[in-house]
């Protein structure tokens, strides 16, 4: 395809007009805020069968499912901190190739800038009525094709390919991002297996903030299994799913190196955890999920992550056409609730 050598082309003339590129661990990554109900309820251990639309879904996945469909979500955060919304869209091409736009818009309100305030001589604030109120927002744009091989066969092989691009504005700062993401799949419908890969940033994730600096997003490898098995007595379907951490360990801080100094003072200083060293963080890192779906019309969900809990439901209506599904995660800071309304046709 020839899509590959287009987008690497224009990623490498960003770098051209750029004096410094800085490699960063944590661009890109507020796009992961962009979710689906759905995919939070499971705290995103449902990389082996979401539907592929969003952020961090892989674009293999736009192919399982035989019907086009419309999706609006919106997510607040941390006690209305800030909040997500985002609108998806899915086409069927033909039996094998789908494809979709996702865009995303993230919003946090009153900031306030006191820069321009005076200070006492011990350097406290003086405030008064010049204080400013301003806000932040990310706009997030995602296109995605997928095909996949005969769905009638007893394994199912898939791939797919993701375009994202982003506008990102602070409150002095305007930066705008370019990335590209891959995906495989397999999956055997008779076992109810399956199995992804996913590769973000395949060509570095690029952020043009000005001539004189730039960022670049390191690669994520991901890959996740799933198995779903019907329950004919409990008229239901019960879906088990695992989601991997970063296999290449490039997405931020993950893990922590205590120094004891001396009796009194402890000091937390942040380390990595890799594959090749640290083998456990497939479990301690990893994301685990868990939904039983009764006659395809009422399903609860719940996922867990390291110290984060979350759980859903979602509900279908009009023989399966329209959906609402709501999810809740716990953090240390107040919990953050989506909900999203769906369509399919």
């Amino acid at each position: 395809m020839r899509i590959f050598p287009v987008l690497s082309i224009f990623v490498l003339c960003f770098n051209v007009h750029s004096k410094e590129t800085l490699e960063s661990e944590y661009d890109q990554l507020n796009r992961s805020l962009v979710a689906s109900p759905r995919a939070a309820s499971f705290n995103g251990a449902d990389l082996s069968f979401n539907d592929g639309a969003y952020a961090g879904y892989s674009p293999s996945n736009l192919v399982r499912d035989s019907l086009n469909s419309l999706q609006l979500s919106y997510a607040d955060f941390f006690g209305n901190a800030f909040s997500s919304s985002a609108l998806s869209y899915q086409y069927r091409i033909s039996p094998r190739s789908a494809f979709s736009v996702t865009t995303g818009y993230i919003h946090i309100p009153d900031i306030t800038d006191n820069r321009s305030l005076d200070t006492m001589a011990n350097g406290e604030v003086i405030f008064d009525n010049s204080v400013k109120i301003t806000s932040s927002s990310q706009i997030h744009f995602r296109a995605g094709f997928g095909f996949s091989s005969d769905k009638n066969s007893f394994l199912v092989v898939s791939g797919g390919v993701a375009v994202n691009a982003s506008r990102n504005r602070l409150v002095d700062y305007t930066g705008y991002g370019l990335g590209v993401d891959l995906g495989s799949s397999v999956l055997m419908p008779s076992k109810g297996l399956s199995a992804v890969l996913l590769v973000e940033n395949v060509t570095r994730s690029y952020t043009y903030w000005s001539s004189s600096y730039s960022e670049k997003g390191k690669p994520h490898i991901k890959f996740g299994v799933g198995w779903e098995k019907p329950v004919e007595y409990l008229y239901g379907t019960f879906r088990v799913g695992y989601t991997s951490p970063d296999l290449l360990s490039n997405e931020g801080i993950n893990g922590f190196e205590i120094d004891e100094v001396d009796d009194e003072l402890v000091i937390e200083k942040p380390d990595k955890y890799t594959l090749s060293k640290d083998p456990e963080i497939l479990v301690l890192g990893a994301k685990l999920g868990l939904e039983f779906n009764i006659m395809q019309v009422f399903a609860v969900r719940c996922g867990f992550a390291r110290d984060r809990f979350s759980f859903g439901a979602g509900l279908s209506l009009f023989e399966q056409r329209a959906a609402i599904d709501f999810a809740y995660m716990t953090h240390s800071l107040p919990g953050t609730y989506q909900i999203s309304l769906s369509y399919k046709w």
